[in-house]
C-alpha cells in the first residue's frame, strides 16, 4: 500500500506533465501567430500583443469559415411564417364571431329580465328590491307589455 507521500508525488508529476503539454501547445500557438503574414509587419520580434491577439480571427474550423447568417435566416423565415400564420389565425376568428348571429335586445326582453329578478327577490322576501326593480322597469320601459305587469305588481306589493 502507498504512503500519501507517494500518492503526492504522483499527483505532482502528472501535474507538472499537463502543464508542461499546455506550454508546449501555447508556445506552439505563438508561433503560428507570429508567423502570420497579419502579424509579420509588426515593428518587433517579439510575439503579438494581447491587443493583436484579440483582434485576429478565430475559427476552429481552418479555413472554412463558420458565419450565422444562414441561421438567422432561418430564423427570420420561421418569424415570418409565424406572423402569417397569426395574421391569417385572427383574420378566421374575425370572420368567425362576424357570423355568429347576435341576440336581439329590445326593450321588451330587458323589461322581461328585470321583472324576472324582481319576481324572484320577492319571492325570496326581499320586497323593498323588488319595488325598486320594478320600479326602474316603469321609468325606462314605460311602453312595454312588462311594464303593465310591473305596475299591476306594484300595486299589489
Amino acid at each position: 500500500m502507498r504512503s500519501f507521500s507517494h500518492v503526492a508525488t504522483l499527483a505532482a508529476l502528472a501535474l507538472l506533465a499537463t502543464s508542461a503539454e499546455a506550454q508546449t501547445r501555447s508556445l506552439a500557438n505563438l508561433a503560428s501567430v507570429s508567423a502570420d503574414p497579419q502579424f509579420a509587419s509588426s515593428p518587433s520580434d517579439q510575439s503579438p500583443s494581447i491587443d493583436q491577439l484579440a483582434r485576429q480571427r478565430y475559427s476552429p474550423y481552418d479555413n472554412y469559415e463558420q458565419s450565422c447568417s444562414p441561421q438567422r435566416e432561418a430564423q427570420m423565415r420561421r418569424v415570418a411564417m409565424m406572423q402569417q400564420r397569426r395574421q391569417a389565425e385572427q383574420s378566421r376568428r374575425q370572420t368567425a364571431r362576424e357570423r355568429l348571429p347576435r341576440p336581439v335586445q329590445d326593450d321588451e326582453r330587458l323589461a322581461a329580465g328585470k321583472f324576472q329578478a324582481a319576481h324572484l327577490l320577492w319571492q325570496g322576501g326581499n320586497t323593498a328590491a323588488a319595488r325598486k326593480w320594478l320600479g326602474e322597469i316603469l321609468d325606462k320601459f314605460p311602453s312595454t307589455e312588462t311594464a303593465t305587469r310591473a305596475r299591476l305588481t306594484l300595486a299589489r306589493l
